[in-house]
């Protein structure tokens, strides 16, 4: 049998002739794994330095700030277990003919975004028929990394006249409706705020 000595609760190995050294390390690294705290500089830094580890395996990366799980010990495979980006302004966003940002922005927690979008309208009135519908008109292009990867969502907003805003897979935001009657005026300032699971926990 190897020879320890055991330091807060681990068994560290002692230099003997007859100890099995090898196996008094192995038995180190288990006892110490669990203790460790893993931290990366980055989403890349991560997958380079710890592709190796053993599924299960937390590792935090406090410049996003984020916990990553390992998956599958012999993929680099890892899954989101708790994130906050914080308020972010849009980089990559592309803003539709007519319109411009007031106020936007969007925030990422454990794998739920939201996105706030303030934007004037500055073009040709458009006034909605008794049934609300309209023609898509296109606010805007949301970053890949923002977007709904799944279906698209739906959410009321507010200018002039109030309707249904949607946010699409293709990462275009447009007005599908206006409140019966309405219009959707120059000038007016338009919000609306989407919430949803990306489903992008996995990278």
């Amino acid at each position: 049998m190897p020879d320890t000595s055991t330091y807060s609760g681990l068994p560290v190995p002692l230099y003997s002739e007859d100890a099995d050294l090898p196996v008094a390390l192995g038995d180190f690294r288990e006892s110490i794994e669990p203790r460790i705290n893993l931290v990366a500089e980055s989403v890349a830094d991560m997958q380079d330095r710890y592709g190796g580890v053993p599924a299960g395996t937390l590792v935090s990366v406090p410049d996003i700030p984020a916990i990553y799980q390992k998956l599958v010990t012999l993929t680099n495979t890892w899954r989101v277990v708790s994130e906050d980006t914080g308020w972010n302004t849009f980089s990559g966003a592309v803003w539709a003919d007519d319109w411009s940002n007031v106020s936007s922005g969007w925030r990422r927690v454990n794998g739920f975004t939201m996105v706030d979008i303030g934007a004037t309208y500055t073009g040709a009135q458009i006034d909605a028929p008794s049934s609300g519908n309209i023609p898509d008109l296109d606010v805007m292009t949301l970053p890949s990394n923002v977007a709904p990867v799944h279906q698209r969502i739906s959410a009321n907003f507010l200018a002039s006249s109030p309707g249904t805003i949607v946010a699409y897979v293709n990462q275009l935001v447009s007005i599908s409706h206006v409140y019966p009657n309405g219009a959707l005026n120059n000038s007016t300032t338009l919000t609306a705020s989407f919430v949803y699971a990306r489903g992008e926990t996995d990278i």
